[in-house]
C-alpha cells in the first residue's frame, strides 16, 4: 500500500462494519516503501482477510485509491477531532462502496432478472391493450418473489444480512453518499439454503454465509438452554435485517422508486446516484434536515456504535458550523450531547422537543430543556434509543430561545388539562376495565397481534416469586415473536401495561402500579430508578376522544392516559388550585405531550412544564388539549418558560 491524495474524480470511500464477532487485529498488507510496517485492521471473524485484501486491491485499481477509516484516520489525538469533522465531506465527495462480508446465493439475481423481464413484457402489452393482462399478473408475482428474497424468507443466503445494517456510522455514511454501490467480499456465489418453515427446521450452520453462520453460533452460545429460542431469534435477524434496516434511508434518499427494486439493485452491485439537493447548493437547512431525518431513523430502527461518544460524533458534524469541543476527552456522552444541542440552537435556532424535560425533575427554568439526569444514556448506551429515544426529532421547532417556547392557546376556553382530573391508580383501573368491552376480547386481540396467549403469559409469571414477576413481564417482551413486522416496541409496551392491570390475582395492586411506572419510563426511554430518586411518579387520567364533524370519535376505544409528573410540583399545583394545561405539538394537535402549570401574574401567560404524557397507541387522540406548541413565526399568545 501507499498514500495518495483523493478527490471527487479520484478514489472511493469504503463503508463497512468492523465486525460483530470476535474482533481482533488482522494484518491486511504493508506499506510499499516499508515492508516491515504492517497495515492492520480490526475485523470480526465473519470477515475473510484474504477476501478483504482482494476487494481493496480491486477497488484501488478501479478508482485509483480507497479511503478506509482504519487505514486513513490519524492516530494522534490532536488530529482525530479534525478527521472526525471531515468524515461527512469525504462520503459526500467520493463515490461510496459498501463492503459486506460473505456473498449472496443466486436467488436474488434470478428473482431480479425475472422481474426485469416481466416488467418489459408488461410494459409492451400495456402499450397495446387497455385490459389487465397475464403479463401484469406475472409482474405482481415476480415482485412478491423479489420481496421474499430481500426478507430472506425463502432462502437464508439471499439477502446479504450483516452487521452493517445495524451500525450508526454506516447508516450515516450511506446517508451522506451521493453515489453508492454494494460489494460482497467473497467472490464465490453461495449455495442456496431453501426453507419452508422458519421455526420447525434444524439450522445447518455450515450451509450459511459467513455472517449468518457466526450469528447462529453466537446465539447458540448465548441461549444453549433453548433451541427454539435460538431458531426464533436467528430468523428474526435474518428476515428483517437488510430489508427493514435500509427501508427508511432509501425512502429519504430516493423519492421516485420501488423499494424492493432499488434495494435489490444495490445488493446486486449496481451503482445508484442521488441528487439530494435537487441541483441546489447544499445549505444549512439541508444539513438540519439530514440530522433530524437520521435521528428519527435511529429511534425507530436502533443502531449501535463501539464508542459511546460516537453516538454524537457520528451525527452532529453533518451540520455545517458544528465544532467538536476541544475538551472532547473530558466530556461524557451526555455532556457532549448537551453541547451539540446548544450548538444546534445557536446555528439554526432549533429546539428538539424531548421526553426528559428539566421540569420533570423540578427545575423551574428552562423547564422544557433536555435534562440528562433521567436519561438511560447516563448509565451506559446499549444502542441509539438509549440516548436519542427521548427526543422527538421530526417535531423540531424554530424558536427564539429554549427558555421561551411559543404556545397557541384556543380562543374559546375548553377543558384544557388531563392532569386536572387525574385519578388514583385504583380508580383508574376500575374505569379502564369497564371501558374495555371484556377480558376475552383483549386477550384474543393480544394473541392475534403477537402470537402469545394470555395463558402462556400468566404461566410464565406464576412460575416465579412475586419479586421476580415484574422481571418476568419484561422478559415476555423479548420473547414475543416478530411475525408482524409492523409491530412496534410501543405496541408491545402498551399491551404489557394493559396486561398488568389484570394481574391483581398474581401481584398486589402496589406491585402492579410500580411495574406500570417502570414500563412507562421504559416507554419514554427514561431510567426508572433515577425517576423515583427525583420524585417522578406515574399519573393516571382518562380523556375524551376527539369528535369529528360528523359526530364520531377518533382514536382508540379506550382513552386512558399514563404519564409522569414531578410529584412535588404536581401536588403543589393541585393543592393550591393552580391552572394546569395539557400541551400538544402542532404535528398531531390532539396527542397529549406535556403537562404544565401556569405561573401566576404573567401576561402573556407563561407556563412551566411539570410532566410528560405517554400516548400508549399511535392513534391515541383526546380533546383535553389546552395549547399547541408552535414555531416562533406562527401565531402565538403564550409561552413555556
Amino acid at each position: 500500500m501507499h498514500k495518495t491524495y483523493l478527490h471527487g474524480s479520484k478514489g472511493v470511500a469504503i463503508s463497512y462494519a468492523w465486525g460483530e464477532f470476535d474482533r481482533e487485529e488482522r494484518r491486511v498488507g504493508h506499506f510499499r516503501d516499508s515492508p516491515d510496517d504492517a497495515v492492520i485492521m480490526e475485523l470480526g471473524s465473519e470477515w475473510r482477510v484474504s477476501s478483504v485484501q482482494e476487494r481493496l486491491a480491486q477497488l484501488t485499481k478501479q478508482h485509483d485509491g480507497c479511503w478506509v477509516d482504519q487505514i486513513c484516520m490519524p492516530r494522534k489525538e490532536e488530529k482525530i477531532r479534525q478527521a472526525l469533522a471531515a468524515i461527512p465531506a469525504i462520503f459526500r465527495t467520493l463515490p461510496v462502496t459498501v463492503l459486506l462480508p460473505g456473498s449472496l446465493c443466486g436467488c436474488l439475481r434470478k428473482a431480479f432478472d425475472e422481474y426485469q423481464a416481466a416488467k418489459l413484457k408488461a410494459d409492451e402489452q400495456q402499450a397495446s391493450a387497455d385490459q389487465p393482462s397475464e403479463a401484469s399478473a406475472r409482474l405482481d408475482r415476480c415482485m412478491k418473489h423479489l420481496d421474499i428474497c430481500l426478507f430472506g424468507m425463502g432462502c437464508l443466503n439471499s439477502n446479504g444480512a450483516s452487521s452493517w445494517t445495524k451500525r450508526l456510522w454506516t447508516l450515516q455514511e450511506f446517508f451522506f453518499s451521493k453515489s453508492c454501490s454494494f460489494l460482497f467480499a467473497n467472490q464465490e456465489v453461495m449455495q442456496c439454503y431453501k426453507i419452508e418453515d422458519s421455526i420447525n427446521i434444524a439450522v445447518k450452520p455450515e450451509q450459511l454465509n459467513d455472517y449468518s453462520r457466526r450469528l447462529y453460533e453466537d446465539l447458540v452460545k448465548q441461549r444453549s438452554h433453548s433451541s427454539d429460542d435460538v431458531v426464533r431469534e436467528f430468523f428474526r435477524h435474518e428476515n428483517n435485517l437488510t430489508r427493514v434496516s435500509l427501508e427508511f434511508p432509501l425512502v429519504v434518499k430516493a423519492t421516485d422508486f420501488d423499494l424492493p427494486i432499488s434495494l435489490a439493485s444495490l445488493l446486486l452491485g449496481d451503482r445508484q446516484v442521488w441528487d439530494l439537493a435537487g441541483g441546489r447548493q447544499r445549505g444549512p437547512r439541508e444539513d438540519l434536515k439530514h440530522v433530524t431525518f437520521t435521528l428519527e431513523a435511529i429511534t425507530t430502527q436502533p443502531r449501535t456504535a463501539t464508542q459511546p461518544k460516537d453516538y454524537i460524533l457520528s451525527m452532529f458534524p453533518a451540520v455545517d458550523g458544528y465544532i467538536i469541543p476541544g475538551n472532547l476527552n473530558h466530556l461524557s456522552p451526555t455532556e457532549l450531547l448537551e453541547d451539540a444541542l446548544a450548538q444546534l440552537f445557536g446555528l439554526e435556532n432549533v429546539f428538539i422537543p424531548n421526553l426528559s424535560p428539566m421540569g420533570l425533575i423540578g427545575n423551574i427554568c428552562p423547564s422544557a430543556q433536555w435534562s440528562p439526569d433521567l436519561s438511560r444514556a447516563a448509565f451506559g448506551i446499549g444502542d441509539s434509543t438509549d440516548i436519542y429515544g427521548s427526543f422527538l426529532c421530526s417535531k423540531a421547532l424554530i424558536v427564539r430561545s429554549p427558555a421561551c417556547l411559543p404556545l397557541k392557546l384556543p380562543s374559546v376556553p375548553t377543558t384544557t388539562s388531563l392532569g386536572q382530573n387525574a385519578h388514583n391508580f385504583d380508580t383508574w383501573v376500575e374505569v379502564m376495565v369497564r371501558e374495555w368491552e371484556n377480558s376475552y376480547y383483549d386477550l384474543r386481540r393480544f394473541h392475534r397481534r403477537f402470537g402469545v396467549s394470555w395463558e402462556e403469559a400468566v404461566a410464565k409469571l406464576e412460575s416465579s416469586s412475586k419479586s421476580e414477576r415484574v422481571v418476568g413481564l419484561m422478559r415476555i417482551l423479548s420473547e414475543i415473536p416478530s411475525g408482524d413486522r409492523h409491530k412496534t416496541r410501543e405496541d408491545v409496551i402498551s399491551t404489557m401495561i394493559e396486561m398488568l392491570v389484570r394481574l391483581d390475582v398474581l401481584i398486589s395492586a402496589r406491585e402492579v402500579e410500580k411495574a406500570i411506572h417502570g414500563l412507562t419510563c421504559e416507554f419514554l426511554h427514561l431510567d426508572a430508578t433515577r425517576c423515583r430518586q427525583h420524585g417522578v411518579r406515574t399519573i393516571f387520567s382518562l380523556g375524551h376522544g376527539v369528535v369529528q364533524q360528523g359526530g364520531q370519535e377518533e382514536g382508540m376505544f379506550s382513552h386512558s392516559c399514563v404519564g409522569l409528573v414531578n410529584g412535588h410540583s404536581f401536588d403543589q399545583a393541585i393543592s393550591s388550585g393552580a391552572e394546569l394545561l395539557t400541551i400538544a405539538l402542532d404535528v398531531r394537535p390532539e396527542t397529549p405531550f406535556y403537562e404544565a402549570v401556569k405561573i401566576p401574574g404573567t401576561s402573556p401567560p407563561e407556563y412551566r412544564i411539570i410532566g410528560v404524557w405517554a400516548p400508549l397507541h399511535r392513534n391515541f387522540r383526546v380533546a383535553e388539549i389546552g395549547a399547541i406548541m408552535v414555531h416562533q413565526h406562527q401565531d402565538h399568545n403564550a409561552y413555556v418558560v
